[in-house]
């Protein structure tokens, strides 16, 4: 198990005993570790800081911090859209997932506009990968109009 997965399991210990301030803490730290473990060895690292970012991002909402959440999340797009332009089109599944993420952030704060606006790109990526890939893609081009009419 690396580095990056054993501090995500000790934040997620500390918010279970409720040491929320700790977890965040740690949190930040996985952030930061990833963003290191990027810039050292991208090819290895650049979706483990999306992830970091993701998670980042979902623990800010618990705590309140909407706006430091979206720019989080923000970044994590930016890392799955790098990812996509590099290595094909395959990962744009990621680009989706992101996106997604991002719209549910977006809606918690308030900001349907912004939150309608991500998923409808969601559902664009999802309704080509679909085309190409129907089996691997259906379900989540489905999941993302579910969430898209939610937000409508």
């Amino acid at each position: 198990m690396d580095s990056v997965s054993l501090l995500i399991g000790f934040s997620i210990r500390l918010r279970d005993v409720g040491k929320e301030e700790e977890a965040s803490m740690a949190d930040e730290y996985v952030a930061r570790l990833s963003t290191s473990l990027h810039w050292l060895v991208p090819e290895e690292h650049t979706v483990d800081l999306s992830d970091s970012l993701r998670i980042l991002a979902f623990e800010l909402i618990e705590i309140g911090k909407m706006e430091e959440a979206i720019a989080i999340c923000r970044m994590s797009v930016l890392v799955r859209r790098k990812v996509a332009a590099e290595t094909g089109y395959e990962h744009s599944a990621g680009v989706a997932d992101a996106l997604i993420n991002l719209s549910y952030i977006f809606g918690q704060a308030g900001k349907k506009t912004e939150a309608v606006d991500a998923c409808k790109e969601s559902v664009a990526i999802y309704r080509k990968l679909a085309a190409s890939d129907p089996n691997t893609f259906n379900e989540k081009l489905a999941d993302a109009l579910i969430t898209l009419s939610r937000n409508l």
